[in-house]
Formats: structure tokens, C-alpha cells, sequence
């Protein structure tokens, strides 16, 4: 099979329509990334976001799936309380014997084209294969990258360096972390919420360290000691993504190294009128992997 045989690309939305794709869609994911997308899983990323089911579009060689791409539908709040939806890209798989930049190029632009109908934007983590084709061949942004940190508490060690700068207050777009976001977000990751001082800590246990998925600060000025919530939570390591350390205090902490990828922040189209992109607040919770 190549890239030249006939490709017919449909977009699939509504939630029957979706159950219809399902093991479709479970089947290509299996032999694109060689495990099992559980119906939990499914469930989460195509039927319980909750602003709306996914909309999704797959490509289809004769009766094969050989190609998909998926559109969560997200929302933004601003300072002044004002929403704005968008997107968040998922889930492109390509059938290996299919693999190339016509195919990829041609599922991109017709999720594009529906993008920019609706005025919104699409926003997505490449990575590390496809952050350069997103850049490059599509014009995606790459508006933010940051790594992930992990330390592990150490009384006696040197003091980690302090980001004096105070930004948590810089961004005019949030996440809306209310109960109905808080629970869909985890409903895999199982993300636990932990509040003190004026703050607002989301994380999760990752093979057991403490990894912060998003920092609030109500307060300007105030700086989270992240040893005394790793410690009281009673964890001895902790995961910190780059973009949270200047609302943090990492004194009593030692650098071990980085952990996973640099996660890169990348939006299509290249700019918007309503949103400036760097004035989104960064969240690992933007994310559909975290």
C-alpha cells in the first residue's frame, strides 16, 4: 500500500457517530503505538470532555483505517471572566505502511480548515517526531517549551536557584479548574488537588515522585515551599515543570537531572485576534498526555 491509492478523509462528530468509529479507531491505535486503548480511555478522550464529545476525522483506504486525528474541545477563562473555546489536538495516528508527509499533511490540513471556520485556535505538545513537520511543514507556533525538573529533598544541600520574578499574575488566560474540568481531567491520571496559603497545587503520583500538574497562587507575591508539601504529602522526590518556578521556593531541594521530554508548546493558527498565545498560563493540564 502507498500514498498514492485512494484516500478518502471524513469527519466524524455526535456521540453515536463516535461509538460507531470506536473499534476503529482502537484498532489503528493498537497497531500504531503497539498497546491497547482501553474503552476507559476512549471514553475520556472522544465522549466525557465536559464541553462537548470530540470531533474527529480518519482516513479511510477502501473499508481501512489508515489515518486519524482528534479535536478535544477545550475553554479557556480570562481575567475579566470571559470564555474562549478551542482545541486540543489528540491522538494523530498514521498506519505505518502510510507513514509519510502527503498523508500527514493532507489529515492536518483538512483539521486545519475546520479550525479556522470556527475562529478558534488548535493546540497541542508535538513530540519529539513531530514537533518539526508541525513547525515547519504546517506553520504551527511553538509559543512556550519548558522541561520537567526532578528533585529530591535534602536538608543539607546548596540552595537550588530562586526565580524572583513573579509571572503568575502576567497571564490573561487560564485553565478554568472548576469541579466538572477537575474531575474529567482525572479520570486517568487519578490527580489529587492539595490547597494551603492562598495556593492551589494539582499533581499526581508518577512512579512515585510528587509531579505538580498546575500551580495557583491567589495572592501576588506569595512563593509555595514545594519541600513542605512534598514532605507533609510524603513524598522524598518531586517532578516540577520549568514553567512553575517562578511562583515557587525550591530551597531544600537537589537537582537530579530531567525527567521525559521538553514539553513544547505549539498553536495553530500562528496567531488570533481575541487571544494573545503567550498570555496563556502554562499548565501540564493543557496537555492530553499528563
Amino acid at each position: 500500500m502507498n500514498s498514492t491509492q485512494t484516500m478518502e478523509i471524513i469527519r466524524v462528530e455526535g456521540r453515536q457517530q463516535l461509538l460507531n468509529l470506536k473499534k476503529d479507531i482502537q484498532s489503528l491505535f493498537k497497531r500504531v503505538f503497539g498497546k491497547q486503548l482501553s474503552d476507559e480511555a476512549w471514553g475520556h478522550y472522544y465522549l466525557n470532555s465536559p464541553y462537548g464529545t470530540s470531533t474527529v476525522f480518519v482516513a479511510y483506504s477502501g473499508k481501512d483505517i489508515i489515518a486519524h486525528g482528534g479535536l478535544i474541545p477545550q475553554k479557556l477563562v480570562s481575567r475579566d471572566g470571559e470564555e474562549y473555546d478551542y482545541y486540543l489536538q489528540t491522538a494523530i495516528m498514521i498506519e505505518k505502511e502510510r507513514r509519510d508527509l502527503h498523508v500527514f499533511k493532507k489529515l492536518m490540513d483538512e483539521i486545519h480548515q475546520y479550525v479556522m471556520e470556527r475562529e478558534v485556535f488548535d493546540l497541542a505538545f508535538p513530540n519529539d517526531q513531530s514537533f518539526l513537520p508541525f513547525i515547519k511543514l504546517l506553520e504551527w507556533r511553538n509559543v512556550r517549551e519548558y522541561n520537567i525538573y526532578q528533585y529530591v529533598l535534602a536538608d543539607d544541600c546548596a540552595s537550588s536557584d530562586q526565580y524572583d520574578k513573579d509571572t503568575e499574575h502576567d497571564f490573561t488566560h487560564y485553565l478554568n479548574l472548576d469541579d466538572e474540568f477537575l474531575k474529567w481531567r482525572g479520570e486517568l491520571n487519578h490527580m489529587k488537588i492539595f490547597e494551603v496559603d492562598g495556593c492551589k497545587i494539582v499533581y499526581k503520583d508518577y512512579e512515585g515522585a510528587l509531579e505538580l500538574l498546575d500551580v495557583l497562587v491567589r495572592k501576588r507575591g506569595i512563593k509555595i515551599s514545594v519541600r513542605k508539601i512534598t514532605d507533609s504529602l510524603g513524598y522524598s522526590k518531586v517532578n516540577i515543570p520549568e514553567c512553575f518556578f517562578t511562583m515557587l521556593d525550591l530551597k531544600g531541594l537537589s537537582l537530579v537531572g530531567t525527567v521525559g521530554i521538553p514539553q513544547r508548546m505549539c498553536l495553530f493558527p500562528s496567531s488570533i485576534d481575541r487571544v494573545e498565545y503567550k498570555e496563556i498560563k502554562p499548565s501540564l493540564l493543557l496537555s492530553d498526555v499528563f
